[in-house]
């Protein structure tokens, strides 16, 4: 859980950094805010966790990749994610009321709180931007920016010193620890550092390293740029207990403290010394008009954070799950770990490994009325903390910030879209072998369960020593290695739910094409880079062909154009 985007670069670093946690994961899918897609959900029907009705999703451009999934995926009843969070936006009985009487009150303070830091820095930047020519960071200074630009892969720093620096990052504990709480949450990254401990000795034996190590930083920096709140930090070393959001605030601000230190004094200083920056290269990457508008929105813009707010709120208790579909659930996830593991013999070792896979389970709305209204609290207490310190930003300082408010892509829902997941974001620490289980999965089950079974096919991918031929198989129908760990998990996820279908009568749906209803345009090709997942329409053909159905002569001909391998089989 991350607080102030203005908690500097403590919040900055941990907010960018927690995304690049070694799992893998279902690319923290978000409905992509496009006109057309907004419009188009506008005009389909709510449905409920019970409908079976097949719902329209289908794509009417006329093109190959178009027909294609629509011959595919014309029995899906779940509507595309767009369309499934507009049409749960609407409050329930009594859901405004508690809003407007619990929850409103304290967004108007974070508001408040988050525009009067946003005024002090623009005003700060508008005075000093002339200056910004003469500056020359100090060391630290210099070194932070350069970590900044590492994390969020700029083009601004050399493709081999962000490899070199975020594989030592990887071989950190900190680092290792914050994969764990990425998945888990609650206390998992003290006890992480400290497993033979109580959790509140954990607690007070990271919030005192992160206290001291703060200290150095910040006089090396020249400035209080890195904070840890200190009502909790006090809480933490009186050995007094923490609720769960003010432990998971402490452990990611001790987290981004620690990540400073492993660049600033650490291994990563060495890697960071072989890009040299000028202040000429800062200054061509920062961009005054986009740093100061986005203070300028935030100040502006009270009314339309809030109401963004409130949606995602309705949204949240009308998508996470009630106690009962949680149970419900977690018999249908015993049964998926089942069924995975009689796939394996007794001689693979990925077999205990599914054994001993744990799983996190998304809160239930009850819990996440409670954690929301407590870290809303403790938000206004931090920021409230961080504005008073802003008056000692020098010079050098404000450019550091401006540059690194250049470097970093603003959340235009970050008053509240930190504190509430709506993305798909089923993941697996495959290492730990620690499976964290969205909302979509256990409210829509007919994906759920295979989304959860291709979870379990990263354990296999990582453990296994009996399923090489499947392994090498699906890597032979892409063009790139990368696409291999998922497009296994694909395969995983399709005999599992054979499995299920053959010897339990579980019926599913194809997730690729809940996916691939929220593309732009489809293709059997990935444009991303840096995307791990193979596309969704082919990854849609993939279930489809390993669920053993026919594939419809649309896709062939589109297979044919694009990639041939893809209707290969791999068993």
């Amino acid at each position: 859980m991350k607080h102030s985007r203005f908690a500097f670069i403590t919040g900055l670093l941990t907010t960018t950094v927690l995304t690049l946690s070694a799992c893998k994961n279902e690319g923290e899918r978000t409905a992509p805010p496009t006109d057309k897609a907004k419009a188009a959900a506008a005009t389909k029907t709510a449905i409920t966790d019970a409908d079976a009705r097949p719902v329209s999703n289908a794509r009417n451009s006329g093109s190959l990749a178009d027909q294609c999934f629509n011959d595919l995926c014309k029995d899906t009843t779940i509507p595309e994610l767009v369309s499934l969070l507009e049409s749960k936006q609407t409050p329930g009985p009594g859901m405004k009321d508690y809003f407007d009487k619990n929850l409103r009150p304290l967004l108007n303070q974070k508001v408040a709180v988050t525009q009067e830091m946003a005024k002090i820095l623009l005003s700060r930047i508008e005075v000093e931007e002339p200056g910004f020519a003469a500056i020359r960071l100090n060391p630290a200074q210099e070194k932070a920016v350069k970590a900044i630009m590492l994390l969020t892969g700029s083009d601004s720093l050399p493709h081999e010193v962000g490899l070199q620096g975020i594989t030592a990052l990887s071989q950190t504990d900190v680092y290792k620890a914050s994969g764990k709480f990425g998945i888990k949450k609650g206390a998992t990254y003290v006890q992480t550092l400290y497993p033979n401990v109580s959790v509140v000795e954990a607690t007070y034996e990271v919030a005192n390293k992160a206290l001291e190590t703060q200290k150095i930083l910040n006089e090396q920096l020249g400035s209080p740029l890195l904070t840890m709140s200190e009502e909790i930090a006090t809480k933490a070393l009186k050995k007094e207990a923490l609720d769960n959001e003010e432990i998971e605030a402490l452990s990611s601000s001790a987290y981004g403290i620690a990540l400073f230190d492993f660049f600033i004094r650490g291994k990563g200083a060495a890697v960071l010394e072989q890009a040299k920056l000028q202040t000429s290269d800062l200054l061509k990457l920062y961009n005054g008009s986009k740093v100061k508008n986005t203070f300028k929105q935030r100040m502006a813009a009270q009314d339309s954070l809030i109401d963004k707010c409130e949606k995602r709120y309705y949204q949240t208790l009308n998508l996470y799950p009630q106690e009962q579909t949680l149970t419900a659930f977690k018999e249908k996830a015993e049964l998926v770990r089942q069924r995975a593991m009689s796939l394996l013999p007794d001689s693979d070792p990925a077999k205990a490994k599914l054994k001993d896979s744990t799983f996190t389970w998304p809160k239930t709305p009850t819990e996440m009325t409670r954690a929301w209204g407590n870290t809303l609290k403790l938000g206004v207490k931090s920021e409230t903390e961080e504005v008073k310190k802003a008056a000692a930003y020098d010079a050098s300082t404000i450019f550091t910030m401006a540059v690194l408010y250049s470097a970093i892509p603003q959340d235009s829902n970050f008053l509240c879209g930190e504190m509430i997941d709506l993305n798909v974001s089923d993941a697996t620490l495959a290492s730990d072998t620690s499976i964290k289980v969205s909302w979509l999965s256990v409210r829509y089950p007919q994906i759920g369960m295979a989304i959860l079974a291709h979870e379990l096919g990263h354990v296999v991918d990582n453990f296994s020593n009996s399923m090489s031929n499947q392994q090498l198989c699906v890597r032979d129908k892409q063009t790139s290695g990368k696409y291999g760990a998922e497009d296994f998990a694909d395969l995983f996820s399709n005999q599992v739910m054979v499995a299920l279908a053959k010897t339990d009568h579980v019926t599913t749906q194809n997730f690729g094409c809940f996916f691939a209803a929220s593309n732009e345009t489809l293709s059997l090709k990935n444009e991303s880079s840096t995307d791990p997942h193979s596309s969704d329409l082919f990854r849609a053909i993939q279930i489809h062909l390993g669920l053993g159905k026919d594939i419809p002569q649309s896709c062939s001909s589109l297979a044919a154009q694009e990639n041939p391998k893809a209707l290969n089989t791999c068993h």
